[in-house]
């Protein structure tokens, strides 16, 4: 069951909801003591932070002390072969070949470079 229309319902609930959405605070409900579902008042939109909501989720681990790319795959990302000039994916396949890797892709402008092995 996702909804049930208010009419539905005993009108103390009716009221309940109403006090909620009124007040904008949400009710717990428990049974024999214990929390057993909390009622928060809906809003029009759901709230999710465009910024910092993966805030705190992160460590840091140490400094870094070497280029995530070498020397040998900044290289070879010059010198592949492919239809689009885009650095990322330059840099994608030109790892997938110097590791001797099948990349996982279905992107295709990687797709469609016959020397690279994909797997779409």
């Amino acid at each position: 069951m996702e909804h049930i229309a208010t009419s539905e319902l005993p009108e103390t609930l009716q009221q309940i909801f109403a006090e909620i959405q009124r007040t904008k605070t949400p009710l717990t409900v428990t049974h024999e003591g214990e929390p057993l579902v909390i009622i928060y008042p809906a809003t029009s939109q759901p709230h999710r932070p465009a910024f910092g909501a993966m805030k705190g989720s992160g460590k840091i681990l140490g400094d870094v002390i070497a280029p995530v790319i070498s020397a040998n795959i900044a290289i070879l990302s010059r010198q592949i072969e492919l239809a689009h000039q885009d650095p990322s994916d330059r840099f994608i396949a030109a790892t997938a070949v110097y590791h001797q890797l099948t990349l996982a892709t279905v992107d295709t402008n990687l797709t469609s470079a016959s020397w690279l092995q994909t797997l779409s």
